[in-house]
Parts: structure tokens; C-alpha cells; sequence
């Protein structure tokens, strides 16, 4: 327990856990990964808010590290924001040996780290991706990627974390005209957008 130094009183209670899927199975804001940089860190989840965003706004993105080693703090993420056709819409680079996160790295453990990126206003609206590479901070070495087929220095396109941007308020996901049709046995056609025409 923690307790008060001035009454003695309890002010909380510290409960280790086994494993992080208890902190991740209680939030459904959370979306659940797998991106191992072994022996350094693994990211096992993540939060985009807002999703969709509008060109012009500030992303706050949350990436859930599963701390492996304390070698994780001489590292760093770079982030990019790419589109459909593989073009570099934004990039950032954020320590992970931030000071405030000296007291709560711990091996085995789970760790928020918390990026705040700027949309440029001129960002076109559609679907992009967040992609995530892990840097050495002293020598700049990028770890080997933790997707299969992916070499250090590649731009996998299909790889990374679904962001939408939009020009209204509006979320392109959700379609204003619903129509649920069975396409074969793996693809079901859930709605439209446009006008469908039929002849």
C-alpha cells in the first residue's frame, strides 16, 4: 500500500499483474497488434483519437509497448503518415528515453508512450497509414521490422496503423446508404456513397 506520510492513511493500492492482456482487455478504445522488436520492445496496442481526422488537426496517437528490455530506452519510433499510393505525407521522430519514462519502464511491464502529430491543412482527404519503425538513438540504426518480408530501408505500403483523413466531420467507414450483399464467400458489400446506377 501507499500510504499517507502526514495521517498514515491508505491513499492506493499496488497490484502487480502477470501479463498486460488485463490492461488492454479493459479498454475498447484499444486496437490490438502484434509488432515485435524482440529482444528491445513489442507494441501490442494502440489508440487514434479523433479517427476519422480533418487536414489542419492535431492526432494524438497512444502506442501500448510491452517493455522487454531496458535496452528500449536508447531507442526511438518514426512515425509516417503515408497514402494509398505509398507517398510521404508526414513524418515524425519521438524518443522513447523521455524522463518521465525513467520511472515507469519496467522489464515485462506496460508502457504508454503518447505523440501528438500535425496534419498539414493540405493533407487530401482518404485512407492513409501510420507506419512505425524503431531507431537507434545514438547510431540512427533502424531495428529489423517486425513483419514478415519486411528489410530494413523498405517502404512496405500495406503495413502500419488505418487512419482516415476527411474533409467534413463526416467517417468515410460509415456509408449513408446501406446495402449488405454477399460478393463470393470472402467479401461483403456493406453500403455506397455515390449514386448506384443500374442498367
Amino acid at each position: 500500500p501507499f500510504l499517507n506520510p502526514y495521517t498514515g492513511q491508505t491513499v492506493a493500492l499496488l497490484t502487480p499483474l502477470e501479463n498486460v492482456e488485463t490492461v488492454l482487455a479493459a479498454s475498447q478504445s484499444i486496437h490490438r497488434v502484434n509488432f515485435d522488436w524482440s529482444p528491445v520492445t513489442q507494441l501490442v496496442g494502440y489508440e487514434i483519437s479523433p479517427d476519422p481526422i480533418q487536414a489542419g488537426q492535431v492526432l494524438v496517437l497512444n502506442l501500448y509497448w510491452q517493455d522487454l528490455s531496458e535496452a528500449a530506452l536508447d531507442y526511438g519510433v518514426l512515425i509516417q503518415l503515408v497514402n494509398s499510393r505509398d507517398d510521404l505525407a508526414g513524418e515524425w521522430e519521438h524518443h522513447l528515453s523521455l524522463l518521465d519514462r525513467l520511472v515507469r519502464w519496467r522489464e515485462n511491464g506496460l508502457t504508454l508512450s503518447q505523440h501528438k502529430l500535425w496534419i498539414n491543412p493540405g493533407t487530401p482527404p482518404g485512407p492513409y497509414l501510420l507506419r512505425l519503425d524503431l531507431f537507434d538513438i545514438n547510431t540512427e540504426e533502424r531495428r529489423p521490422h517486425p513483419l514478415p518480408g519486411y528489410e530494413v530501408g523498405d517502404e512496405p505500403a500495406m503495413s502500419g496503423l488505418l487512419l482516415y483523413v476527411t474533409e467534413a466531420k463526416t467517417d468515410p467507414r460509415q456509408p449513408p446508404n446501406i446495402l449488405q450483399a454477399q460478393l463470393g464467400e470472402q467479401i461483403e458489400l456493406l453500403g455506397y456513397s455515390s449514386p448506384l446506377i443500374v442498367l
